[in-house]
């Protein structure tokens, strides 16, 4: 099975007009089968798993 993860930003407009753009949450991509949207949430056990691949020196596609 091939997993792959990709960075989701969010752009959210200000009171004043500006834009803010911040990472979002963790895209997971598996293989064919679908992809799940990761919450940036510490109890979240996806999460947990994609911080360990980071920790092994994997890196997420950037954001589109």
């Amino acid at each position: 099975m091939n997993i792959t993860y990709k960075k989701w930003n969010s752009t959210l407009t200000t009171s004043n007009g500006k834009s803010v753009t911040s990472l979002a949450c963790i895209q997971k991509k598996i293989d064919d089968i679908g992809v799940l949207m990761i919450p940036l949430d510490q109890d979240n056990t996806d999460y947990q798993e994609y911080l360990e691949w980071v920790a092994e020196g994997n890196t997420a596609e950037a954001a589109d």
